[in-house]
């Protein structure tokens, strides 16, 4: 019932005396990657233009008609930076088959970015606008960032923005900014996803040119010939976009397909603003804002670098990579999951290993009492034992910042002895100790701990003062 409505409404269409002659087109420029000195496919479609038949996503493909590329910007010293050519140059020429296709081979033999336009013949009976398209030329093992465009980037869904205005559609606050940053400071690699339909190419490129986003290939979806579970689409065009870059181990979305999406393609993923209802994955790394994004994602590549040491340094090397990766936070697991498939045995052995301290480390910081100050310090005492300094600063009110010097006095502990006690007042004590070594050459160290209790009827230290 569904095709034939749809065959009912383009013969009216067509046959309509409105639509006698009119030749107005439109040309569609399907952006790619590939590596440097490899042929890519450079293709773009030809479709007609009629408000009628668009209005119900119906665009008849022209056929036949040839269409001619243009190299109009390439990449300069900077590579991820274009220049504009003062004449453009004729790549070559394809004509459209059934579908309004034109494709041709085009090898590009520098890293960077190329805009090639794609126009139509001199004296063709249509009228159109070129359509841009953009290729992105990495090599294959560099860091790749695949970023999801719709409600992540912007302040709209997939669906909402193939009928709204591009000047009614917002950009997040400090998107720009962010890739911006990672592009410049970090030099990364960028390349966009989304799961608009492939009609809306030419107003998103104009609308991100606007916004003043970073310049890199997007890839959109065609809701007629790919699956209709997004979750699936994003899965699949990630595998793809990985067999040619499989540096793309890093996604940052918004929601809990692109989450899946980019884990389930051994990637790590960061969510912004992700729904707290949702079923959100563990092993994603979620922040609330953008201007997060270049803190988490150096983060991760610090992270990388010490996995590299825990795995093949030296004895004192891998602790000195354990105790700053301990520090890292909720992060840890969603920066190492990935290389638990590494093809390196000894780097998936160390990311299961780190994973599972990590795991055990939470568990042991779920047992510690902190329901009154006197069971707090014998909490501390028994994370001092322990002797993790992670573990020690979740007992601080303020543990981001105790991680950096929550050590205690001395190492190893073997325990305490309250000296003096200060009710300071209902709400904070002062206690006096004795810290007893664990070791019969070090001598006990009296020290002072200060305890303050929460809203939430806990009990935390101060901010470390040795």
């Amino acid at each position: 019932m569904k095709q034939k409505l749809i065959l009912i409404a383009l013969f009216l269409a067509l046959t309509n005396p409105a639509f006698a002659g009119d030749k107005a087109a439109k040309i569609q420029g399907y952006d790619t990657v590939t590596n440097p000195g490899v042929a890519v496919y450079v293709k773009a479609k030809l479709e007609r233009v009629i408000d009628g038949l668009n209005r119900l996503g119906i665009r008849p493909d022209v056929e036949g008609e040839r269409l001619r590329f243009f190299l109009i910007e390439k990449p300069g010293k900077n590579p991820f930076k274009t220049v504009e050519l003062e004449e453009a140059e004729l790549v070559g020429k394809a004509k459209t088959n059934s579908d309004g296709f034109a494709s041709l081979e085009y090898t590009p033999k520098k890293e960077g970015l190329y805009v090639i336009e794609a126009r139509l013949r001199k004296g063709s009976s249509y009228v159109a606008l070129p359509g841009p398209l953009t290729i992105g030329v990495f090599k294959k093992n560099d860091p790749v960032i695949l970023v999801d465009i719709d409600q992540c980037i912007s302040d709209t869904s997939s669906l909402s923005a193939s009928v709204t205005e591009n000047k009614d559609i917002k950009a997040k606050d400090g998107a720009v900014e962010a890739l911006s940053e990672l592009i410049s400071k970090q030099k990364t690699r960028i390349v966009y996803i989304t799961a608009q339909d492939d009609d809306n190419i030419n107003s998103t490129k104009s609308w991100m040119y606007d916004k003043k986003l970073p310049t890199g290939p997007i890839f959109f979806w065609d809701f007629w010939q790919k699956s209709w579970s997004e979750e699936t689409y994003k899965t699949n065009l990630i595998t793809k976009i990985r067999k040619t870059l499989p540096g793309a181990d890093t996604g940052i979305g918004d929601h809990i397909d692109d989450a899946k999406a980019f884990i389930s393609n051994g990637m790590t993923a960061h969510i912004i603003n992700a729904s707290k209802d949702e079923d959100l994955p563990a092993l994603a790394v979620y922040t609330s804002a953008w201007s997060e994004i270049p803190k988490q994602v150096k983060e991760q590549r610090i992270t990388e670098k010490l996995l590299k040491k825990f795995t093949n340094g030296s004895v004192v090397e891998r602790l000195q990579a354990w105790n700053r990766m301990s520090r890292v936070g909720d992060g840890l697991l969603g920066f190492v999951a990935r290389f638990q498939s590494s093809s390196d045995l000894n780097v998936s052995c160390s990311a299961t290993l780190i994973m599972g301290r990590y795991k055990a480390r939470k568990a042991f910081v779920k047992v510690l009492d902190t329901s009154t100050a006197e069971r707090t310090l014998a909490s501390l005492a028994t994370a001092w034992r322990q002797g993790d300094s992670w573990i020690i600063s979740q007992l601080y009110r303020q543990p981001a910042i105790a991680v950096n010097d929550c050590d205690p006095p001395l190492f190893p502990v073997g325990g305490i002895e309250i000296l003096k006690r200060d009710d300071v007042s209902g709400s904070a004590v002062t206690y006096k100790i004795r810290v007893l070594p664990a070791r019969k050459d070090k001598k006990p160290v009296v020290h002072k701990v200060k305890l303050v209790l929460l809203k939430d009827g806990t009990w935390r230290l101060e901010t470390p003062d040795f």
